[in-house]
């Protein structure tokens, strides 16, 4: 679940207030069902190609996708945020990094 105080993301495992985004993940493609083409943006400026991308939805999909990587300051917690353009909607998932 997304919790937020005050403009403030908290930590899904604690609600501490002081998170961190380490790395972006970028997944777009040429056209619909394409191949996915990924990109991870590291926190020191950093830009990769990843090949070995698992989305938090169990599938790359056949639109867009983002996830924000980061912690959480308070409990240590590996933290992700993902969203997904899918069927007009965007979806959302927050859980602990693997």
């Amino acid at each position: 679940m997304i919790d937020i105080s005050d403009g403030v993301l908290l930590c899904p495992s604690c609600s501490g207030n002081c998170t961190h985004i380490d790395t972006v993940y970028a997944i777009t493609r040429v056209e619909e069902d394409a191949e996915p083409v990924v990109v991870a943006l590291g926190n020191n400026g950093t830009v990769t190609h990843v090949t070995d991308y698992v989305s938090a939805f169990g599938n790359t999909g056949r639109r867009h996708e983002f996830r924000l990587v980061g912690y959480c300051e308070t409990c240590s917690e590996a933290i992700q945020l993902t969203f997904r353009q899918h069927k007009g909607q965007t979806l959302v998932r927050v859980g602990r990094e693997h």
